[in-house]
This record gives C-alpha cells, structure tokens and sequence, in this order.
C-alpha cells in the first residue's frame, strides 16, 4: 500500500547524530566514575535529554550536563548531515504532492537548528517537537496534533523511526509505522510493532507515491508546532527521538 503523507524522527532516521550525543554521554559518565554501559547506549538515544543525564547523573549534575550539552551542540549541528538517500526520497516525496513533517523529542531551537544546516527545512511543513507537547512518544499527542495540522486521515499517513517510542506512538494514532534501521547503532532486529523494518533508506520508495501518481510541489506554509515559520538557528541540546 502506497501512502502518501509522511512524519519522520529526526535523529537516527533523517540525519546521522547519534554519534555526537554518545560520546558527550560518555564522557559525562566518565567525569562521575560512572560506566557507560550498551544499554545506557540505548536508553540514551531513545530518551529526552535532561530525563537521561538527570536519571544517572542526579538532578543537579544533570542540568548542569545539559547546559554543557546545549553549548557543545551549538558546534555540533554544523556537522550533522542526513543519511544518504534521505534528500533524494525527500524531494520525490515533494514533487508527488506529499505533506511532510518532522515529530522529534528535541527541543525546537535543537530541532530548526539541525534541519536548517542538514538542508531539510525546506522539505517541511509541520516541525513537531519536545516543547509543542504535554507528554513525548510513545504517547501520540504529537501525532494527533500532524493528522489535525494535515486534515487527513491516519490511513494515508506513514511514520517513519528507529526506535520503539515512534512505532508505539504511530500505532497508537492509527498510522501506518516503518522502522528504520539503517543507522549503525540499530540492533538490527525485527520489530514486532512496526508494520516493515527497512534497513536502507532507498527501501522507502517501496512504500512512497508511484512515479505516476499525481500531486503538486508537496509545499505549503511550514508550521512549527503548527503555529510559527523555522526561524534563525538557535542553540540546541538533545538526545534522542
């Protein structure tokens, strides 16, 4: 089945960051003679920044490692590049007629901050983030706030993330929800949840619009938690989502 709106993760699906956040984690540990185990690897790039330093940290050493994080990400973001293949689906995805947005746990400086030197602004209609909603994936409220943005049904819309929270949120609204495992820290594992695991983003063609589907340029007035354009970028901070 072909669908034709799309919501995408951020890190881990469209741009390859991970990395940066997990030797910031490490060396965050290290400093509190903590050991950074695989499993911190993963809790670490499936969670809200501040919810994981604090967990581990402490409440206080946790703010204090987030501040340092927002500061080093400032630099970071600039090296931050999508994943290959990912501007090529984007752009196919666009000349179809396809609405498109973005649904991540970051922040929204740390998000348009990301999307602006990735080059994946322009390809956005609806930039979803931590600060637009009351409660993160997996609870759908940021899913639910695209579908009524878009006023479309969830049927026509596909989710596409790499890790549990985004297939548990998709699920959730009734959207259809893609894993993507295509980036070196995934387990590459099957997923239960999700309805096609892909492990190359060129995969994604199997489930976008035909060659000959019909549609527009795909690009309407952006909305950042439905209401305000991407402004300058700003400082940023993240983990994962």
């Amino acid at each position: 089945m072909l669908m034709k709106h799309w919501v995408f993760d951020l890190d881990g699906t469209l741009v390859d960051s991970f990395d940066f956040f997990l030797d910031f984690a490490k060396a965050e540990f290290q400093k509190n003679d903590l050991e950074f185990t695989p499993q911190h690897s993963i809790e670490g790039l499936g969670s809200p920044a501040l919810r994981f330093l604090q967990k581990y940290l402490g409440a206080d050493r946790g703010a204090d490692a987030l501040n340092r994080l927002r500061t080093q990400s400032y630099d970071d973001a600039r090296h931050i590049r999508p994943f290959p293949g990912v501007i090529r689906f984007l752009e196919h995805l666009q000349r179809h007629g396809s609405k498109i947005a973005v649904w991540t746990s970051r922040d929204r400086s740390t998000t348009e901050h990301v999307l602006h030197h990735a080059g994946l602004a322009p390809f956005m209609q609806m930039v979803q983030t931590g600060c637009c909603v009351t409660q993160h994936k997996p609870n759908p409220e940021g899913m639910l706030a695209i579908l009524n943005a878009f006023d479309c049904l969830p049927a026509d819309v596909t989710m596409v993330g790499d890790h549990d929270v985004d297939m548990l949120a998709a699920k959730a609204s009734g959207v259809r929800a893609i894993r993507a495992a295509w980036h070196r820290h995934s387990p590459q594992l099957s997923c239960d949840v999700a309805d096609g695991v892909l492990h190359k983003v060129e995969h994604l063609h199997q489930w976008g619009p035909s060659p000959g589907s019909a549609g527009g340029n795909g690009i309407g007035a952006l909305a950042v938690c439905a209401s305000a354009a991407l402004a300058a970028p700003q400082v940023i901070a993240r983990s994962g989502g």
